[in-house]
């Protein structure tokens, strides 16, 4: 009876050593299985749509941002001429 309660000393000390370990040792989430090639390329695809989409938005905001551009450059010339044309109106009443 000894013999057995020696034993189970020693094996409830054994894994409070290996209780002790698992505990220090850092615990992470990440998995040590790669995933598989079709599903990394799914979600190289689907990363590279959804680039494409944002590229497509990023024109589109461009091309709307330079028709704008051109727009106010457009009526600041008209308005330029305008200044001009009333400086000499102002300039031939004056004299």
């Amino acid at each position: 009876m000894s013999a057995a309660i020696q034993y189970l000393r020693s094996t409830a000390a054994s894994a409070a050593v290996v209780t002790d370990a698992l505990v220090e040792a850092p615990r992470n989430n990440i998995s040590y299985f790669e995933a598989a090639p079709e599903q990394r390329l799914r979600r190289a695809l689907d990363k590279i749509t959804d680039l494409q989409a944002e590229v497509r938005v990023l024109r589109d905001e461009l091309s709307r941002t330079e028709r704008a551009s051109s727009h106010y450059e457009r009526l600041l010339k008209n308005a330029l001429v305008r200044e001009q044309e009333l400086k000499s109106l102002v300039g031939r009443h004056l004299a």
